[in-house]
C-alpha cells in the first residue's frame, strides 16, 4: 500500500529517511542558530526607543516633575501662609482682649479720650 493510504510500513520509511538526511538537519539547524543570532544581535545593538523620544520623555517627566514640585512647593507655601495667618489672628485676638481689659480697669468712666491725656 502507499503511505497516503495508510500504509505504516511506508510512512515509517519515509520518517527514516528524512531521519537519515543530516545536511538537510544541519542545514535547519544552522539557518534556526542563525536567526536567533541575528534576533539577538538586533535586540543589542538597535535601542528600545529612538533617541529622540528618549530626550522628549525624559523632558516631559522633567516639567511634569517641576510642575508638581512648583504645586507642592506652593501648597507648602499657602499652609505655612495660612498658619501664619492664624498665628497672628490669635495674637490680635490676644492683644485685643488684652487691650480692652486694660481699658476696663484703667478707664472707669469708659471715654476713649483718656487715652489721649485728657483725664475726665
Amino acid at each position: 500500500m502507499d503511505a497516503a493510504l495508510g500504509d505504516d510500513d511506508a510512512s515509517y520509511r519515509d520518517y527514516v529517511y528524512r531521519l537519515q538526511q543530516g545536511k538537510l538537519w544541519a542545514a535547519a539547524i544552522a539557518i534556526e542558530h542563525g536567526v536567533l543570532m541575528l534576533r539577538t544581535l538586533v535586540k543589542v545593538l538597535v535601542p528600545d526607543e529612538p533617541g529622540w523620544v528618549r530626550d522628549a520623555r525624559l523632558q516631559v517627566a522633567f516639567d511634569h516633575h517641576d510642575v508638581s514640585q512648583d504645586e507642592e512647593n506652593k501648597a507648602e507655601e499657602l499652609a505655612k501662609e495660612a498658619l501664619n495667618v492664624a498665628r497672628r489672628d490669635t495674637k490680635l485676638k490676644e492683644l485685643l482682649v488684652s487691650a480692652m481689659l486694660l481699658l476696663l480697669l484703667f478707664l472707669p468712666c469708659g471715654c476713649c479720650c483718656c487715652c489721649f491725656g485728657c483725664y475726665c
